[in-house]
């Protein structure tokens, strides 16, 4: 009689103040990008899920937007449904810590996680740009002195330092579990979506910060032509004409760099050409569009 192969599967909900790098971390943990990198905070607008595949573990890691005083309030009905969320579905919690300094921005989200009986590993990101090392193990003791932490763990999600080590505390907390996903998918998120982070982080990457956030980008379509060329249509929704101008840029200068840099990625993306057409658009008003290739605006 064939014995039933056992698997460990789990999710992992990353949370943290913002520009702490829960991003970069998920990306290097899931070995790929599926999740956007910025300087700027709050880059991540909605729940991004990762997924990491290694032998008998499946990973299923949950990237959420930073927390802090300014972007949060507890008393909102929908910000308590994202703490039950923590409490209700997680498998584990990563609290990612922004090198060693403990903020009140830390305490708000020890607060949230706290009152329940989900193990917490404490990630220390950023270990690459710690000067003083010396300092890294009283840190660490405090940690330990809010009796919380099930593990606590020192990485760098830029360089990938203990990366490994991490992966390795997070399976030993997986439960016996029927995967979840197919062993070779990385995200859960659609081909539309995937096209859709890539054009907003290079305009998050080079606009200012009020204009980054307030944009959405809506991809309207993806066509295989018979060249092998992937023919991309995309909306990007401003608020209003400054902000509009502000994409455009000088004689379409700034549309032109990003819709490029984006444009370069798809292609490595897709391995194939890719013709992507950006749409500016003020609410439900007519839009300028600027055709990456043919350097030149057309009025809808």
């Amino acid at each position: 009689m064939r014995v039933k192969q056992k698997y460990y599967c789990g999710t992992i909900v990353i949370v943290g103040k913002p520009n702490a790098g829960k991003s970069t971390i998920i990306n290097s943990l899931v070995k790929t990008k599926v999740s956007i990198v910025s300087k700027r905070p709050h880059t991540t607008q909605c729940d991004i899920i990762g997924i990491q595949n290694d032998g008998l573990f499946q990973a299923i890691y949950i990237d959420t937007p930073g927390i802090s005083y300014k972007h949060f309030n507890v008393n909102n009905v929908i910000e308590k449904c994202y703490i039950n969320k923590l409490c209700n579905n997680a498998t584990l919690i990563l609290f990612v810590l922004d090198g060693i300094t403990w903020t009140s921005e830390d305490n708000l989200i020890l607060n949230l996680v706290k009152h329940n009986t989900i193990p917490v590993i404490a990630v220390i990101n950023k270990n690459d740009k710690i000067l003083q090392k010396n300092n890294l193990l009283p840190y660490i003791e405090s940690l330990r002195k809010k009796k919380l932490f099930e593990e606590i763990v020192p990485i760098s999600g830029k360089t990938g330092e203990n990366i490994h080590l991490l992966s390795k505390l997070v399976q030993a907390l997986l439960p016996i579990s029927k995967i979840r996903f197919p062993t070779t998918q990385k995200t859960s998120y659609n081909l539309y979506f995937k096209v859709q982070e890539i054009i907003r982080e290079k305009f998050i990457f080079y606009l200012g910060e009020e204009v980054s956030y307030s944009i959405r980008i809506i991809v309207e379509s993806i066509c295989f032509k018979e060249k092998k060329m992937y023919v991309i249509k995309a909306l990007i929704v401003v608020k209003n004409n400054q902000h509009k101008q502000i994409i455009v840029g000088k004689k379409g200068t700034k549309i032109k760099f990003c819709g490029t840099l984006a444009r370069q990625e798809l292609e490595k993306y897709f391995k194939h050409k890719v013709y992507l057409s950006l749409f500016v658009k003020k609410d439900n008003k007519k839009y300028q569009v600027y055709n990456v290739h043919q350097k030149k605006f057309l009025q809808k």
